[in-house]
This record gives structure tokens, sequence and C-alpha cells, in this order.
């Protein structure tokens, strides 16, 4: 985050180069951001069609049942170059501590958690479902992204598709805290106090 992004000129044309994954350069006027990234109805009306599928098997009402995303990515963050570079994916491990943790902090809730995973047979090999955990079927990203978004809590891993999703849900949001390997050059230019929110939980 560079605070001298936000007194540049108004009327001149400039380009800033560089990722900018920051909340801090639209904090002050979230709310105005959020009604603005709206999904279009279409997108929306699958994402409610999915999430309704999967609340069909639950045993609770909705107005009983908190809702909490869950953002597995795996993909191109196993790539040698990118584990290189110090790119880690979330492990089995963090995401059973993860759901323990909303257990713990929602306990008069009935939770059922919603997984959106781009690689479907590990997680499906290593969390499985049951009657607390579903697994989204297949959708475009954008579908899956407004799945999340509809979410009332929200489990990151690592990358930018989870961090919308927890951002754009609100509620609780619970991060992989192993983001990136320590000293690795993507950890160099990586700053996790301008990266994740402040009432966001590591673990």
């Amino acid at each position: 985050f560079d605070p001298c992004l936000l007194q540049l000129p108004p009327r001149e044309n400039i380009i800033v180069g560089g990722y900018l994954q920051s909340y801090k350069y639209f904090d002050d006027v979230h709310h105005r951001i959020k009604k603005q990234l709206v999904f279009q109805d279409n997108v929306s009306f699958q994402a409610s069609v999915l999430l309704n599928n999967l609340l069909d098997g639950h045993s609770h009402p909705r107005n009983a049942t908190a809702l909490v995303g869950v953002h597995v990515r795996r993909g191109d963050m196993l790539w040698r170059k990118n584990t290189a570079r110090g790119y880690t994916t979330a492990s089995r491990s963090y995401l059973f501590k993860a759901f323990q943790w909303f257990v713990d902090a929602l306990p008069d809730k009935a939770l059922l958690f919603v997984m959106v995973c781009e690689d479907a047979v590990w997680c499906e090999k290593y969390v499985g479902e049951s009657s607390s955990v579903k697994m989204a079927p297949p959708a475009s990203a954008k579908v899956h992204l407004a799945l999340l978004a509809s979410c009332d809590h929200m489990i990151m891993s690592t990358g930018t598709f989870g961090w919308w999703g927890a951002w754009l849900a609100g509620g609780k949001v619970v991060y992989y805290k192993n983001y990136p390997v320590k000293n690795s050059e993507i950890d160099k230019g990586f700053n996790k106090n301008d990266f994740f929110l402040p009432t966001w939980v590591g673990l």
C-alpha cells in the first residue's frame, strides 16, 4: 500500500503499475464499492439455484443456519515455478482447523460449509462431504464467486479469488496465514497488514 496513490491529481491521466492488492485503497468508500460491485441478474440467479440445492439436504432452516463459504485454490499454485517463488496452498489440517474455529465461534448456529474448489478430486479425497460440508457443483468462475459472496462468512485458502469472495461476503473471515513462504521472492513484496483486513483471523 502506497498512501501517495491516494493523493494523485484528479484531472490528469496517470498510469500506475503493480498489483495494488490492498483493501486500504478503497476502505473509506467500501460501502459504495459494495453497492456498485453487483453480479448480473443471470449470475445471481444461477448462484441462488446452487445455494438452494445445497440447502435442500440440510436439516436446519436457512434462518437458523450460518453459511460459511470455503474457497480452495490449488492448480497453478502447485506449479514448480510458482512454488519456487513462494506460493503455497492451504493444507487439509488448516481447513479442518478453520471448520472447528467456526464451530467454536458460532455455537448457537447450525453451520453449513459450502466448498468451492478448483481441484474437486483433492477436495473429495482429503475433505469430503458430510451433513455440514457440501461441495459446490461445477459452474463458471463468476457464478462460484457469487455463491461465495452469498455466504455469511468465509474461509480463504490463497489467491485473490478467495479474497474477493471473503470481502464481498463480509462476516467472519479466516485466512491461511502460511502464505507466502517466509523470505521467498513473493514474501519480500508482500505485506500481510495491507492484504488482510485487521478483523480477519489467520490460522
